[in-house]
């Protein structure tokens, strides 16, 4: 492998070096921490829109049932029944139109998931799985990261070594 000095390197030391770059920058564990957290960290952020927007609906539906429910009162007594008839009409649409936004909001994939243990699951599969991953397939995960970040490891030894 000629590298960026024009020296030629093995290829197996090349990886082992690529590899021990990539465990200390990339791989350590205070980065694959913050990974994990700020990933799940927008997932929780999701739940909480999906749970809030579901409540808020819930609440508006409510609140429209008890509207109802004064209407159908006021024709039962006799007032203005062409108009409260109307305003029944017009409360039934904003419930069916709440209800139907509900059953989207409901329909949209949402979890009850244990975030604390899915942290550790996922912390721990970065530590095992992805250095397996790394090991196996060095020469391409290097031109992936290359292409992605426009990253260029710095060796850790000198090629006078």
């Amino acid at each position: 492998m000629a590298c960026a000095n024009n020296l030629l390197t093995p290829m197996d030391r090349a990886n082992k070096e690529f590899l021990a770059v990539l465990e200390r920058d990339v791989l350590h564990p205070d980065v694959t921490k913050t990974v994990v957290r700020k990933a799940l960290d927008k997932f929780r952020a999701s739940e909480r829109d999906w749970s809030e927007r579901r409540q808020a609906l819930h609440k508006q539906i409510a609140a429209i049932d008890m509207e109802i429910g004064r209407l159908v009162a006021a024709i039962s007594s006799g007032r203005e029944i062409p108009a409260l008839v109307e305003a029944v009409k017009a409360a039934n649409d904003r419930t069916i139109a709440l209800s139907q936004e509900l059953a989207e909001v409901d329909s949209q994939q949402h979890s009850d998931a244990d975030y604390d243990q899915l942290e550790k699951d996922l912390q721990a599969h970065f530590e095992s799985s992805w250095k397996t991953l790394l090991t196996r397939q060095v020469g391409p995960t290097r031109q992936i990261l290359r292409k992605l970040f426009k990253w260029r490891p710095t060796p850790l030894h000198s090629h006078d070594e």
